[in-house]
């Protein structure tokens, strides 16, 4: 297909039974001007057939991980737009990528929404813009976003050498160093499922790891010391009094 708006990709590995919930959701969809892309790293367990039944392509190759095989589907495609949607994870309705398609102008880099988060069954909804405080103790998922196929490109994809927090690394990247634009559209987008890699309870040291890696990267000394503050504010004001008479006296 050429002239694509959007590519819609699900990277795999052994989960058959979420894979059949996602491509159901894709294929549902009211919207025709999108491909969809499914990379598999090698799955034993019926994935890729699950997929086949339902008619759609599979491209099978090695990958050392989920952004390295997200890396490679962006190679793929052909779409204006790409948007990653995991394997258990599902568009909030069959009209969702026409609701999309009607609320961008193709001006902008990258456009984020909302998400609902099962099962809780609550809505992350993100401000109109994207403060520099927010985007400090706010992390957006991968579904909340679409990004241009170019900016994926010319930023040479997703760091691998984060192995939970890449997509965070990019889209701070995205913004801070490259200054890409980027816009808010009233939508919730996907349905996001608890229980892949990055929300697991023995992920959660790496997670603090590695957010504290990208923190320490892409923040200031002062921001880092200032945002501290100003968290445990309102965390808990006498907390705050008290983290602050304490980092005063040094």
């Amino acid at each position: 297909m050429d002239n694509v708006l959007f590519s819609v990709v699900t990277v795999t590995l052994n989960c058959a039974n979420d894979a059949i919930t996602t491509v159901e959701s894709v294929l549902a969809q009211d919207f025709a001007n999108f491909e969809y892309i499914v990379k598999d790293g090698g799955s034993t367990d019926g994935t890729v057939e699950r997929f086949k039944e339902q008619g759609v392509q599979v491209h099978s190759d090695n990958d050392s991980g989920i952004y390295d095989a997200m890396n490679q589907a962006i190679d793929l495609c052909k779409g204006e737009y790409i948007y990653f949607l995991n394997a258990g994870d599902t568009f909030h309705g069959s009209t969702t990528l026409s609701r999309i398609a009607k609320l961008i102008d193709s001006k902008k880099d990258i456009y984020y929404g909302n998400i609902l988060l099962l099962p809780m069954r609550k809505v992350r909804k993100h401000p109109l813009t994207l403060s520099r405080y927010y985007l400090f103790r706010k992390n957006l998922n991968h579904q909340s976003w679409i990004a241009k196929r170019e900016i994926y490109k010319d930023l040479q994809g997703f760091n691998i050498n984060y192995k939970l927090a890449a997509d965070q690394e990019f889209l701070w990247r995205a913004l801070f160093k490259y200054k890409k634009s980027i816009e808010h559209i009233d939508l919730i987008i996907a349905n996001f499922c608890y229980g892949g890699a990055s929300t697991k309870k023995e992920s959660r040291k790496e997670n603090v790891r590695e957010r504290n890696n990208l923190l320490v990267q892409y923040y200031s000394p002062v921001e880092l010391y200032f945002y501290s503050i100003v968290g445990l504010y309102f965390l808990n004001p006498f907390k705050a009094w008290i983290w602050y008479k304490l980092h005063m006296r040094k």
